[in-house]
This record gives structure tokens, C-alpha cells and sequence, in this order.
């Protein structure tokens, strides 16, 4: 029996799916922040699918996004905004020798379009690692940009004349 331990080690990407040989996995978290996957397996080697979807693509995307709005105070402590629009996929397989360990980061570098960056000792077989952009989401988001700078105007426009109205 081989074992395979893969720690995510910046895992705050939401709507991440991890599957294994097929099947999904639910992340356990460690004291340091990081996922853990513990994977134990009698094959050689094992598949790793990683897919990260964009929370645009839901059918309630536009009622998601006014509560996040209104939570985040206007959007003003919105974090998640730049990766609303990108969409994911990472495909590879790892050959397993024993107990392995592989350490996964997501996004490190911004200029290339890879999505996640392995760090092991193991031969990896990547087959797909890219941020993927869908004309649907890119549209959405454009729209979400559109009705924020709608919301700032109209706040600034209610705001003066609240002023005008008091100092009268």
C-alpha cells in the first residue's frame, strides 16, 4: 500500500473541487492553515483532477453577489472580486514510490497562466494546469463592475443631498 500526503499550503480559493482516481475529497485542514489530503492507494500512481469554478456561473449569481455587496460594506472589503472571472483546471498524474509527500500552491505567479505549482521529488505527469477564461463569466463580471459603479453614484448623489437638505 502507497501513500501519498498533499498539503495545499494557500488554500483560499473557494469552490475548489479536488478528486482523486475519480473520486472527490473533502479537505482537512491542519494547525497551520493548510488542507491536507492523506491518500492511500495499492496503484503506482494516482490522478489528480483540481478544478476551481467561478461563483458567476450559479443561476442566482446576481442575488449572491448584491448580499456579498451589502456583507462586505459596499464592497468595500471585497477580496474575491479580481478572481470572480477566472475559472480553473488542473489535470496531472503523480507516480508514487512509497510515502510521498507533495506540496500544492494555487495562482504563485500571475504573469503565466498556470493555475497550481507542485512541489515534489515525484515524477509528474501534468497534463492540463491553466486559468480558463468563459465569454459568460467575463460578461457577468462586467455587469457586476457596471451596477457597482451605479450604486457608488447613486449613494454619492443621496448623500449630497442629504447634506444640501440639513443645512437648511
Amino acid at each position: 500500500m502507497k501513500t501519498l500526503k498533499l498539503r495545499v499550503l494557500n488554500p483560499r480559493m473557494h469552490n475548489v473541487i479536488y478528486m482523486f482516481d475519480g473520486k472527490a475529497l473533502k479537505p482537512k485542514g491542519d494547525n497551520m492553515g493548510h488542507y491536507v489530503f492523506n491518500i492511500e492507494t495499492p496503484a503506482d500512481k494516482v490522478d489528480i483532477l483540481i478544478i476551481r469554478r467561478s461563483p458567476l456561473r450559479s443561476r442566482l449569481w446576481l442575488v449572491w453577489q448584491f448580499l456579498f455587496f451589502i456583507v462586505s460594506l459596499l464592497g468595500i472589503l471585497d477580496l474575491q472580486s479580481k478572481k470572480l472571472n477566472k475559472e480553473a483546471i488542473y489535470r496531472a498524474t503523480l507516480y508514487l514510490s512509497g510515502e510521498d509527500e507533495v506540496d500544492l500552491k494555487f495562482d504563485t505567479d500571475n504573469s503565466s497562466n498556470a493555475f497550481v505549482e507542485l512541489t515534489t521529488t515525484l515524477q509528474v505527469e501534468e497534463r492540463e494546469n491553466k486559468t480558463l477564461s468563459d465569454p459568460l463569466i467575463v460578461r457577468r463580471a462586467k455587469v457586476l463592475k457596471i451596477l457597482k459603479i451605479i450604486t457608488y453614484i447613486v449613494l454619492l448623489i443621496t448623500l449630497i443631498i442629504i447634506l444640501i437638505l440639513i443645512k437648511k
